[in-house]
């Protein structure tokens, strides 16, 4: 007897551009090599004295780590028993935030950057995609209630958590604005039956502006505030692109020819981009029983 059956490996490595103007970024290099260890897939950020934090299986398990613009001095952050990812750091620096199943639900906790015990930080059944405040103050995060991803924020040092819009998140894609007063998040318009970026006021409500979007990915805000940065095919490859919140044609920011983007994220200072990039693999794997 033979068992037909499918088999996918995703082979990805992490890039660096420089920018040469505000919105406009260099040549792409290379940082890491291409590997099945899922570098940056499930998490991708910046700290303030530009190193990326990122996510990797490169230990075994679902673990972040650190590594600076160069590619060199790369330092695992977390070594939890559960997976660890969805990480961001804290204005000042001091802390990384993360999502994780170590207390038996996914919530939100919190390690020092220099090193140390986490700390759990949300006590929600299902807490993950996080950021913090541009002064630090809040968390916000996506947080799944009643089968829907809403956004929420609580004080940086956890507590009572507010719900920020009805309108859920899809699927957990979202980021604030450099200056603290715009978050903007994914949608899915079932009148358009497409995707579009809902801009709301970082302290809730209704939407104050909707961005078209092509589909489910990431976003992030260009570091000026006024525009969004998200992944697109077009044309037969994928790049990131942005468009002015305020309407507007959208630009090229990214120009690679082949692959995939897996994820992407801007320095604090707008001086760098760092993208997680790679493919998936698949193909037709047959198991014969032998007697």
């Amino acid at each position: 007897r033979t068992l037909v059956t499918s088999r996918t490996e995703v082979m990805s490595s992490l890039w660096v551009m420089q920018a040469v103007r505000p919105g406009r970024f260099g040549m792409a290099r290379a940082i890491t090599s291409v590997n099945s260890t899922w570098d940056g897939m499930d998490s991708l950020d910046w700290t303030p004295d530009d190193r990326i934090l990122y996510s990797s299986l490169v230990s075994g398990s679902g673990d972040l780590w650190l590594i600076d613009a160069e590619g060199r001095n790369r330092r695992q952050i977390t070594n939890m028993k559960a997976r660890n990812h969805f990480g961001t750091a804290s204005p000042d620096g001091r802390f990384i935030l993360f999502g994780s199943m170590q207390g038996g639900g996914q919530n939100l906790w919190r390690v020092p950057t220099a090193g140390g015990e986490p700390r759990q930080i949300s006590v929600g059944d299902s807490d993950m995609e996080c950021r913090y405040s541009p002064d630090g103050r809040w968390i916000y995060y996506i947080s799944i209630s009643s089968g829907k991803r809403l956004l929420m924020r609580m004080p940086a040092e956890g507590g009572p958590a507010v719900r920020l819009s009805e309108t859920p998140t899809y699927p957990w894609h979202f980021d604030v604005s450099p200056d603290g007063t715009r978050i903007a998040f994914l949608v899915f318009d079932p009148v358009k039956h497409g995707y579009r970026f809902a801009v709301i006021p970082s302290s809730g409500g209704s939407p104050v502006a909707f961005v078209d979007a092509p589909g489910p990915e990431d976003v992030r805000w260009t570091h000026d505030g006024t525009a969004l940065m998200y992944v697109a095919a077009v044309d037969g490859s994928v790049n990131v692109w942005a468009r002015p919140v305020d309407r507007g044609p959208a630009w090229k920011v990214t120009n690679f020819g082949e692959g995939s983007i897996f994820r992407f994220a801007t320095s604090p200072d707008g001086r760098w981009l760092a993208l997680a990039r790679g493919q998936r693999l698949s193909d037709v794997v047959a198991i014969q029983r032998t007697e």
